[in-house]
């Protein structure tokens, strides 16, 4: 009984874990290649609450991807870039200040192409 037990305490925790490689792997997916600088670097930072996470958009006629801003920052605005990581505009801030994505309201919402597992 003792055995069962414990064998399934071990098999519970082996599979609840995520490794390192595995992460690496779902990092290593992202499209376009630039982003894997931007998970890695967000991946770097404590957790935020909620979580920061890049999604996918066609804005004025093109792909562009919002990063949703950090919680530990103190007038968080969301970037969004090019597929080349190039930041075109900001969205926010917490007076609306930092907006300056132009009819930003019109994107159409494509994809979440990632989200902080942690």
């Amino acid at each position: 009984m003792k055995i069962n037990i414990l064998t399934s305490i071990i098999v519970t925790l082996l599979l609840g874990c995520t490794s390192d490689s595995s992460l690496d792997t779902q990092i290593e997916t992202i499209e376009p290649v630039c982003l894997q600088d931007i998970v890695k670097s967000i991946l770097e930072e404590d957790v935020s609450n909620p979580r920061r996470s890049i999604s996918a958009y066609t804005f004025n006629g093109e792909k562009v991807f919002v990063i949703t801003p950090s919680s530990h920052v103190s007038e968080p605005a969301t970037n969004v870039v090019n597929t080349n990581c190039e930041t075109i505009c900001l969205i926010g801030g917490i007076d609306g200040s930092d907006n300056d994505c132009e009819n930003f309201d019109s994107a159409v919402f494509i994809e979440t192409v990632w989200t902080d597992p942690r």
